[in-house]
């Protein structure tokens, strides 16, 4: 995938995240924090970089600043990181770097989003952050307040004062969990006039519109091969200590038999190239948040798509009566040193691996029947298209779209016999228990938000 471009424009501040490898705590002691602190200041002024805004927490690095020149950012974070790697990893005594790839970073519309963008970075939980300084103004030498900050009011006391004020006017875990999503696709944070008028200052395309067929859903398999009982005889696996394969999926396809034990917790809609999956909605775009840190599934049920992995079952190419199990040979839990082996020294299958079989088959015949109440629901006209956004006066922010759910006055309009017949056969329960999962919607922006923290 080609990298995201990087955008200068004189004057507009820029929203900057570093993110730390693997989750490594870059900071084990106020030491730490400190060298971190003085060489970030250190560079800052070497190169006109001015910090409105920042927050040093465990495993990422924030800033608001405003760079002076096109190439300011870019020596600032460079210098920054090679610093800090090399202090660090002769502190601990390692190798290699501490951070994930490249910088992000968002331009920023200072008109409409600079005193909450702020906010949103320096309250966060951290090490070290500028809230003392733009709330009380506690001296810290970090920061140079932006002009309209300044121009809140003449007298310091009195600036912060509006401050706090005009951040606890408008702020809110909507707008929070925006300027996360912005920052993770490095999308311009702004009103679309303020974009309009990059657009046309730069003559470069800064919002991306996507056409053609709904995206794919990612995927949490790597490489699916046919478990074959000669090739793979030695093959083991080990017990699952966490679910990060995971972590990446913004939906999960579920059975209708798991309705109940989902829907009280998390949304549930019809997703899909054609709409004829049931799908856990588990992302407002980013991360999974139905997984947390540690790789833990927060509610009490685990999904049949999540249990199956690293194993799968489809029917034999030639025969469909016979069905086949595929792996991911890129799954951690297999190996061929340890754990419980799949095949007996004679080459049958072994208790275990009976066991996996068995689960595959049953929730294979689950699928089916699943979609047989897919197909019957998108036959009778009642779905629509909906999606989840984030509006803020003109602006509106799209977070997840392309799914359906019932639109209950279609529902409520089909005709008795049809009704009749779904009360029977279970239909109209599998509908009420995906209408009122709904309301779980907000459950995901409480999550993000808790998740910020």
């Amino acid at each position: 995938m080609a990298r995201k471009q990087r955008v200068f424009v004189e004057d507009i501040p820029q929203y900057i995240k570093i993110s730390a490898i693997n989750e490594i705590e870059l900071f084990k002691d106020v030491d730490d924090c400190n060298y971190f602190y003085n060489q970030a200041l250190e560079l800052s002024k070497n190169l006109f970089l001015d910090i409105h805004a920042y927050c040093f927490s465990s495993n990422t690095i924030e800033f608001l600043a405003t760079p002076k020149q096109d190439n300011t950012l870019s020596k600032f974070i460079q210098n920054l990181s090679k610093r800090y790697v090399v202090y660090f990893n002769k502190k601990y005594t390692r190798t290699g770097t501490l951070w994930e790839g490249r910088y992000k970073a968002s331009l920023v519309d200072v008109d409409n989003f600079l005193f909450l963008l702020m906010h949103h970075i320096e309250s966060k939980k951290s090490q070290r952050n500028s809230l003392d300084k733009n709330t009380k103004n506690i001296k810290d030498d970090l920061i140079i307040s932006h002009k309209s900050y300044l121009a809140l009011a003449s007298s310091a006391e009195n600036r912060v004062n509006k401050y706090q004020l005009a951040i606890k006017q408008s702020f809110d875990r909507y707008i929070s969990s925006w300027f996360d999503n912005s920052i993770n696709k490095q999308e311009v944070i702004g009103s679309n006039i303020f974009i309009a008028k990059l657009e046309e200052l730069t003559g470069l395309k800064l919002v991306t519109q996507k056409k053609g067929r709904p995206p794919k859903r990612k995927q949490m398999y790597g490489n699916k091969m046919l478990l074959d009982k000669v090739k793979h005889k030695d093959l083991k696996i080990k017990k699952l200590q966490n679910l990060n394969f995971a972590k990446n999926l913004q939906a999960i396809p579920i059975l209708e038999i798991e309705l109940d034990k989902i829907s009280p917790f998390l949304p549930i809609v019809f997703g899909g190239e054609n709409y004829d999956n049931l799908l856990i909605l588990t992302s407002l775009g980013g991360e999974n948040l139905a997984i947390n840190p540690q790789g833990k599934w927060i509610i009490p049920y685990i999904p049949n798509e999540i249990r199956k992995h690293p194993f799968s079952m489809v029917n034999h190419p030639s025969n469909v009566e016979q069905q086949v199990i595929l792996f991911d040979e890129k799954s951690e839990v297999l190996s061929y040193e340890e754990g419980e082996a799949l095949f007996t020294p004679e080459g049958n299958a072994s208790d275990r691996l009976n066991e996996i079989g068995s689960f595959l088959k049953t929730s294979m015949q689950n699928r089916e029947k699943t979609q047989d109440i897919i197909k019957e629901i998108i036959q009778s006209g009642i779905l629509d298209e909906r999606e989840i956004a984030v509006n803020d006066g003109e602006i509106k922010n799209i977070l997840v779209k392309n799914f359906k759910v019932v639109d209950i006055e279609k529902y409520h309009a089909l005709d008795d016999s049809i009704l009749a017949k779904w009360v029977r056969n279970g239909t109209i329960k599998f509908i009420e228990q995906h209408l009122k999962s709904l309301d779980n919607i907000e459950k995901l922006f409480d999550l993000a938000n808790a998740r910020q923290q």
